[in-house]
């Protein structure tokens, strides 16, 4: 496995040279600074971009010409990491070694670049049908998550905990803001996209790649050169604990507690915190939280921990009933406490240890795993699959001691299930 970074005025270009796969992955990353993109607006115009284009207006065109280059997959996502907002387009293809025509490779890329380059602008605005249904499905989209208790509770909670920061917007956009988009703005933010951002060309396979560079430098050409430093972490300001309760339609009651967390180094992000919320609530049956929450006291019917070391929150979660809520805000503090007092059995944590390399084992044999890893460590020194392999092994319970002591209990939100009426 080799890697190489091209550097060029405009774009840089991150390369893995590996034969482990049989397919091939290039991706182009377009990364702002969130707090200066609107994500409705970009959100919508990465959907419109993936659905149809200038030279395929509509989507079968562009489905018959994916399926004419051995079924390339062409998509798009908008993600986000600290202040950093990704929007990003990829194909995913066959090793061209494994095809017979000799610019299978070359039609793939030209392919890629032609949909960047050109989106379905014409008159000087998007394509009003393209623009009107990809607008009406994410409409649709929009309130889906309103279905599942827990997905709308986790929502709430982030809002009530970070107002109108990045760490609490959602990459779906809202309501409001989309309703009023124009076809005219959507081509002003695609305007904006190609001028203002970093672009990074990621690539991975079993390919020649000085002779892949020298096609992308063919199809695509990005005159402005952007310089600017984007955080990586979101440090929003430590808040006072509050508490809040809110009625619900659901038949059952969502319990969360949010914490945030201060002044965290590099090691207790990426080595120590993924093997804190395995002890604490995501070993299976076997963490604290289930430990007493389920197998002890029978008072749920699931619950967890997740969050964010690039935004420096972490959200327990427990579905269960209303009346359960207090023996339940008991046993979750136990279980707190007993991370920060160090009360960590020595062969649960080597055996979480071993579980977290054996996942690590599942990433390193993905083609985007990898390829994702070797890029976030460059721009932003995210820790890589050998430094988790050498550091993993060396975390001591003091080590998990200390960061839990770092977390500073913030919100406790409560989604109360709707009160049944009794019949006869």
């Amino acid at each position: 496995m080799k890697k190489k970074m091209y550097d060029y005025d405009g774009y840089k270009i991150y390369t893995i040279k590996t034969d482990k796969f049989k397919n091939c992955y290039i991706e182009v990353n377009f990364r702002e600074d969130a707090r200066k993109v609107n994500i409705t607006k970009r959100n919508l115009l990465c959907n419109l971009m993936t659905y149809t284009s200038l030279k395929y207006p509509t989507k079968r065109e562009m489905r018959i010409h994916s399926e004419e280059l051995y079924n390339l997959v062409f998509e798009g996502s908008v993600n986000r990491s600290g202040y950093n907002l990704f929007t990003n387009f990829s194909i995913d293809i066959l090793d061209p070694k494994f095809v017979k025509e000799k610019d299978y490779l070359e039609k793939s890329i030209e392919f890629l670049f032609e949909v960047i380059n050109h989106p379905h602008i014409e008159n000087n605005t998007f394509n009003e049908r393209s623009f009107s249904i990809i607008k009406e499905r994410i409409l649709e989209g929009l309130e889906i998550y309103k279905e599942k208790p827990l997905s709308y509770a986790a929502i709430r909670c982030k809002e009530e905990m970070f107002g109108d920061s990045i760490s609490g917007v959602r990459l779906s956009g809202n309501k409001e803001e989309l309703l009023p988009l124009t076809k005219e703005e959507l081509k002003e933010e695609y305007l904006s996209m190609m001028a203002s951002a970093h672009c990074d060309i990621l690539i991975i396979g079993d390919l020649d790649m000085d002779d892949v560079v020298k096609k992308i430098k063919k199809y695509f050409h990005k005159p402005s050169i952007v310089t600017e430093e984007i955080p990586f972490i979101v440090e929003n300001k430590i808040k006072a604990y509050q508490e809040i309760e809110e009625e619900s339609k659901y038949n059952q009651t969502q319990l969360l507690l949010m914490y945030q967390l201060e002044n965290i180094t590099r090691k207790e992000r990426f080595f120590i915190a993924p093997l804190f919320q395995r002890i604490l609530g995501n070993a299976g049956m076997t963490d604290k939280l289930k430990k007493y929450l389920r197998e002890e006291n029978s008072l749920c019917y699931y619950c967890g921990i997740s969050g964010s070391t690039s935004d420096l929150y972490g959200i327990i979660y427990t579905g269960l009933s209303y009346e359960n809520t207090n023996l339940a805000i008991k046993y979750i503090k136990k279980a707190l406490n007993e991370m920060k007092n160090g009360e960590i059995e020595e062969n649960f944590l080597e055996v979480q240890k071993n579980k977290f390399l054996s996942d690590l084992r599942l990433r390193e044999d993905s083609i985007y795993g990898l390829i994702d890893n070797y890029y976030l460590h460059e721009i932003a020194n995210f820790a890589t699959f050998e430094e988790l392999k050498e550091e993993i092994p060396t975390i001591k319970v003091e080590d998990i001691s200390k960061f839990s002591n770092k977390l500073h209990e913030s919100l406790l939100y409560i989604l109360k299930e709707e009160e049944q009426n009794e019949t006869n």
